[in-house]
C-alpha cells in the first residue's frame, strides 16, 4: 500500500511543475535577450484541484477543475472539456 503523504507530495510537485511551465509559457519576449512580457492569463476552468500525466502518452495531460475535467494530447497547448 502506498504512502498517502508520498502520493500528495508528487501531487504537488507535479502541480508546481506544470504551473510553473505555464507561467514560463505565458511570456513573450521583447526581442532583448533574458527579458520577457508578462500578461494576465486564466485557464479556462478555473481553479486547477488535480493534474494527471499519462504514463503511456507523456503529452496527454488531464487537469480537474470546479467546471470539470479537460484534457490535452499536445503537451497543454490546447485543452478541451474531457
Amino acid at each position: 500500500m502506498r504512502d498517502r503523504r508520498s502520493c500528495k507530495a508528487v501531487r504537488i510537485t507535479v502541480g508546481v511543475v506544470f504551473l510553473s511551465a505555464l507561467l514560463w509559457a505565458c511570456g513573450r519576449s521583447t526581442g532583448q535577450p533574458g527579458i520577457r512580457e508578462w500578461f494576465r492569463f486564466g485557464f479556462l476552468g478555473g481553479q486547477i484541484w488535480s493534474l494527471a500525466i499519462d504514463p503511456a502518452t507523456p503529452t496527454t495531460l488531464y487537469v480537474g477543475t470546479w467546471l470539470g475535467g479537460f484534457k490535452s494530447t499536445d503537451g497543454g497547448v490546447t485543452w478541451g472539456a474531457r
